[in-house]
This record gives structure tokens, C-alpha cells and sequence, in this order.
């Protein structure tokens, strides 16, 4: 049995991830059954093929009629729901839109607007190749249970249910369908109709399923009129995004009636040229609908536990402890769960109480696959050690979930016992806590929009590099806050980093810096190697 673990499958089944953009909203990502879809509604997408189902614009937007969805739907407007005040459905209102343009307060619009977004979750089963030989398995074709996440529209509704539009790819094949409203409370849905050309679909949750205090708190969208649409009117976007929750982000309308196609050839300008793929620079970066890794390794890292240097005898039990797992062949099982395309365990943390014998874990979930969580619970592979790890010495488990930089500060504060979260040995980090025998081995890879060819020949991280450090000071890169990918782009002494000339732009996480690089914000993302891989599956799984 190898005492190190190096994990890079790109086959991993990413179920589920962390934050986004510029304002963020918790939800419940809870997931009932639903009904299998009704052959009668299929044609509903189509007649909403209008409608737009990425984002809800409001500002100019979002002056037009409302009537065209109600005719379609038999829905009800304001005044109807007004009128009807004995049922449950009339606890239903409709969103306020705004009509004058200039500058936009998004709070105000937010508050308009949020009513009436709603997040879906769906699974499927699908049937994929393992190619994890890792475990000396051998390729087979296995059964993976496959989460999708993404925004929908209160669209309207009927006598008997609530009408959501939402895309084709967030619910394609779904055995199972859940909505959660904006006040977290979720609830089974049922398909209606799709249009897998237009990539829209509808789903519907009854109105007798849905509580009364949640009808207060939810709306019916305002349609907008897109004829009316113009270049640099602004815009809000709001959506769950990657299934972290409601996200909002600000922007304008660029351009109006130009023809998309999934077809890079057919959108390219005819008067543009092709990038040097001797520069690292990419003038395409946030053009791209989907991102790659550059598969690889600039940097050689051992993660490790990070232990109260005041709790000696803790230290010796997780080292006896990850000796344990090593051998017996558990870490390779909770590996093969994330790597391998099995079954990811879910692990509840208790309140924490100091009456009670209890191991306090520090982490940061937003590192798929090592923690990150679904609803109240965690998963990853430093969650389901934690786990064992608390009954091996018969303690509950306290799971502590915080920033990443305050990891390490917290066990040397003795807030918290041990640190568990993917962390790498340095001697900074050595500062405040005392490291365990490492358990994994990782590294550090370059995320770029799937169009940038720029790094497609290097062979060697030297490569990498020196195109890297032909990057400019305009030039932006992302990394999580306080990870070894920081100390690459900043430079460091103890790491043996020169630093780039590109600014280093710090996030919450891995998947917030590669959302802001597809919108065109950063050039390039640097990350561990495992969360690169299962961020770029999930997000181009969903363009």
C-alpha cells in the first residue's frame, strides 16, 4: 500500500459545490421524488422560447406584458390573485419591475426580483467508463447517480400548480426533481414540457404542497418585452449558480438581435486573428462557454491534519490513525468514492457543547472534493476521515465550517481541535498548528476558457511557468484565499516561488474564480489539482 495519494481523474462526479458572484444567498438543496413527465405539456417550452431562462433582467427589461405567459398557462395575474383571497394560491403576488433606466440600485432590485427565482435540483442515473485503475480495478462501465443544479422563473400559475421555466440541461433525464423557493423550504416537482433545442423546460410543484408561509413569500415573475431591449441598458442577473445558491451579478446589454451558435466557427469574426500560442495572454478569456485544465503539476504538495501543538497525545492518535487507514485500505475506499465514481457519505455535525467529549474539526467547505457541503450536511474526503476519526476515539463530532485563512488560526486559538482542510505543509502554517503525517498528494494546475490555446504545448511545469511570467500587471489571476496557488502568483521565499507579473486576485473558493474568469473578469485560475478537475467537469456540464 502507497504511503501518498496523487488523485487526478478527470471521470470524478462533482455533486456539488461552493459560493459565486458578487452577492450570495444559503439555501436547503433537499431532493423529494417527482412524477414522471406529462406527454400533454410537452409543447409548453416552446411558447416560452422568449423568455430568458440564464438570468432575470431587470432594469429596462423588464417593462412588458405579462399577458402572453397567462394566456398560455391559464395563469393568474396580480389582480386575479388580489380577488381571490380564500385560497392558498392567493397568498401568491406578483414581482414588481422597474422602468426607468440610468444607474440601478440592485438592492432595491434584488429585493424585486427574488421572489420570483427559484433553485432547481435534479438526478439522474447515468452509465459512465471508470477509468480509475488507481484501486487496480479495471476499466467497466458503471451506474453513477448525476446531480444537476441551476436557476428557473416563477412563470405563473394555474388552479391547481406552480409553473417554473427553467433549461432543458438542468432537468434532462432527471429521475428526480426538487425546487427550493427563496425562503430555503423545497419541494417536489414535476415536469411539464422541454424544448431541447431552445434548451428550455418547464416544471410544476402543486399547490397544495406548497405551505402557506412560503406563498407569502413567493412571486410570480414580470415578464419583460426583449423588442424593447438596448445597447447599454443594464442589467441584474440572478440565478443559482453551480448550485451554491442565489447569486446576483451586474452587467449591460453589449449587443442586441446577434445570432449565437454552438459552432465557434460560426460566431468568429471574420476580421480577427488567431492567438500566438507563444504568449500567454489570451484575448479570448471570458469568451469561452467552457473552461479546461492544463493537465499539469506546478507544484509538488503532501496535505496533512493541522493539531493543537498543545494536544501532544491528539497528534499520536491521528498519526496512529492515518497509519491505520492507510493499511487497512479505508483511505483508499473513502478515495474511491470521489475519484472512482462511488457513493459519497454524508457526515452530520453535532452542536457543539463543551459539557460533552467532543472532537471540534476546523475546516472550509468549499474544496471539493475534500469538504464542501449539501444542505446541512458534509461530504468529502476529509469530512468522512473526520468521521472515523471521532469514533475511532469516541468523540462527537463538531464540524466548524469557516474561512479558509482562519483554518489554522482557530486550532492555535484552541477554538477548535485539529484543521481538516486540504491542507498543504508549510512552514507559515507550522506557526500555529503541528502538522500530522501527510495522508495525500496534490498540486497545483492552471484553469484557462476551453478556447485558449495558448499552454496546449508545454510540456513541463517550466513551460507553464515561463509563459505565465509573460503575463502583464493588467492581467488577473484567481486562486482561493490563502492556498499554495497565492503563494505561486504572489511569490514566496519559502515555496521557492519567483511570483508572476499578473495581479493575484483572491476568492472564497476555486469555483467563484472560475465563474469570474468565464465572465471575463480574470485571465486564469490557478487551483489544487482535484478541485480543478471537479470544478470544470460540473461547470461545462453546464453550458
Amino acid at each position: 500500500m502507497s504511503d501518498m495519494y496523487n488523485f487526478d481523474n478527470n471521470n470524478y462526479n462533482n455533486e456539488n459545490h461552493d459560493g459565486f458572484n458578487h452577492y450570495e444567498f444559503d439555501e436547503n438543496n433537499n431532493t423529494p421524488n417527482h412524477k414522471k413527465p406529462n406527454a400533454k405539456m410537452v409543447k409548453f417550452a416552446k411558447k416560452v422560447g422568449a423568455i430568458a431562462l440564464s438570468a432575470v433582467l431587470f432594469g429596462g427589461v423588464a417593462a412588458g406584458s405579462y399577458q402572453g405567459v397567462n394566456a398560455l398557462f391559464g395563469t393568474s395575474t396580480q389582480t386575479e390573485a388580489q380577488a381571490t383571497t380564500s385560497t392558498k394560491s392567493s397568498l401568491l403576488k406578483t414581482t414588481s419591475s422597474t422602468t426607468s433606466k440610468g444607474t440601478m440600485d440592485v438592492t432595491d432590485i434584488v429585493k424585486s426580483a427574488m421572489p420570483s427565482i427559484v433553485s432547481i435540483t435534479s438526478k439522474s442515473v447515468q452509465e459512465v467508463e471508470n477509468y480509475f485503475g488507481m484501486f487496480g480495478g479495471r476499466n467497466s462501465i458503471q451506474q453513477q447517480e448525476v446531480e444537476s443544479a441551476g436557476s428557473g422563473i416563477i412563470i405563473g400559475k394555474n388552479d391547481s400548480e406552480l409553473l417554473i421555466a427553467t433549461n432543458n440541461h438542468v432537468i434532462d433525464g432527471a429521475e428526480t426533481v426538487s425546487v427550493s423557493f427563496v425562503d430555503n423550504e423545497t419541494y417536489e416537482a414535476t415536469i411539464k414540457g422541454t424544448d431541447s433545442d431552445k434548451d428550455l423546460a418547464v416544471v410544476a410543484v402543486p399547490l397544495s404542497s406548497i405551505s402557506s408561509d412560503t406563498m407569502s413569500k413567493i412571486s410570480v415573475a414580470t415578464i419583460g418585452d426583449s423588442s424593447k431591449l438596448e445597447v447599454g441598458e443594464q442589467v441584474v442577473a440572478i440565478g443559482n449558480a453551480l448550485g451554491y445558491g442565489q447569486s446576483v451579478t451586474t452587467g449591460i446589454v453589449s449587443a442586441v438581435n446577434r445570432a449565437l451558435s454552438n459552432n465557434s466557427s460560426d460566431t468568429q469574426d471574420s476580421n480577427s486573428s488567431s492567438d500566438d500560442s507563444s504568449s500567454a495572454k489570451s484575448d479570448s478569456a471570458g469568451s469561452s462557454k467552457g473552461v479546461k485544465v492544463i493537465d499539469i503539476d506546478l507544484t509538488n504538495e503532501e496535505y496533512a491534519f493541522g493539531i493543537d501543538k498543545d494536544q501532544e497525545e491528539l497528534l499520536t492518535q491521528v498519526n496512529d490513525f492515518i497509519g491505520k487507514i492507510k493499511e487497512d485500505g479505508t483511505l483508499d475506499d473513502i478515495c474511491q468514492k470521489y475519484f472512482g465514481g462511488g457513493e459519497p457519505t454524508a457526515v452530520k455535525s453535532a452542536q457543539l457543547d463543551t459539557s460533552k467529549d467532543q472532537l471540534v474539526v476546523a475546516t472550509n467547505a468549499a474544496f471539493e472534493p475534500f469538504e464542501y457541503t449539501k444542505g446541512e450536511d458534509y461530504y468529502g474526503i476529509d469530512m468522512e476521515i473526520a468521521k472515523l476519526l471521532a469514533d475511532e476515539l469516541g468523540k462527537e463530532l463538531v464540524i466548524e465550517n469557516m474561512d479558509f485563512d482562519a483554518v489554522c488560526l482557530s486550532v492555535s486559538q484552541q477554538k477548535c481541535d485539529i484543521a481538516m482542510a486540504g491542507l498543504t505543509i508549510n512552514e507559515e502554517r507550522e506557526e500555529y498548528v503541528t502538522f500530522t503525517d501527510s495522508y495525500y498528494s496534490a498540486s497545483q494546475r492552471l484553469i484557462v476558457p476551453s478556447d485558449n490555446t495558448a499552454f496546449d504545448d508545454c510540456k513541463s511545469a517550466d513551460d507553464v511557468a515561463a509563459l505565465l511570467a509573460k503575463t502583464e500587471k493588467s492581467d488577473k489571476i484567481g486562486v482561493q484565499a490563502g492556498t499554495t496557488g497565492q503563494y505561486y502568483v504572489e511569490g514566496s521565499e519559502d515555496w521557492d516561488f519567483p511570483g508572476l507579473p499578473a495581479e493575484c486576485v483572491t476568492y472564497k473558493s476555486g469555483s467563484l474564480a472560475v465563474q469570474d474568469m468565464l465572465n471575463g473578469n480574470i485571465t486564469y485560475v490557478i487551483i489544487d489539482a482535484a478541485p480543478a478537475s471537479a470544478i470544470t467537469e460540473s461547470i461545462n456540464e453546464m453550458q
